[in-house]
């Protein structure tokens, strides 16, 4: 499993420096390789074994990242894949994939689609604010963006 960071912020500075506080971060235990992709809005960072399975894509118009194994009939799915699917205008909601995953796919005309296992093994947390979403999987790097400051919510409890 991959430790992942997903944010669309339109504000470059903050987006950048809410990065540099999470990065160091997201591998909690030695061996995880740190990687990141970037376009426009958008930038996915993740921490996740050398062996594990990741796919990325990246082209002018799209980003995606798949974490783990998405499957459908024709087998693996990768992040071509899901960048192409997930953007389809004419779909209302992606279909689902099998599997034991998370994914994260960003058009510039469209923003961002985020899915994961049809089970919801794969944790997938995220917050809004107006044009700002982070995604992540575990709740932790939502304390380091000024937009989502941590309190106790005394109605929720």
């Amino acid at each position: 499993m991959a430790n992942f960071l997903v944010i669309v912020d339109p504000d470059h500075a903050r987006r950048l420096a809410f990065i540099r506080q999470v990065e160091p971060r997201l591998a909690p235990v030695d061996g995880l390789a740190v990687s990141r992709l970037d376009l426009g809005d958008f930038s996915a960072v993740w921490a996740a074994s050398p062996r594990a399975h990741v796919s990325q894509h990246l082209d002018a118009e799209s980003a995606a990242v798949v974490w783990g194994h998405a499957l459908d009939p024709e087998g693996q799915v990768t992040g071509e894949r899901v960048a192409h699917d997930w953007a389809d205008a004419s779909m209302s909601e992606p279909a689902p994939f099998d599997g034991y995953f998370a994914a994260a796919a960003f058009r510039r005309d469209r923003g961002l689609v985020v899915g994961s296992d049809l089970l919801g093994l794969f944790p997938v947390y995220y917050a809004t604010s107006n044009d700002v979403c982070v995604v992540s999987a575990t709740p932790e790097p939502f304390r380091f963006h000024p937009l989502f400051p941590s309190a106790i919510d005394l109605e929720g409890l």
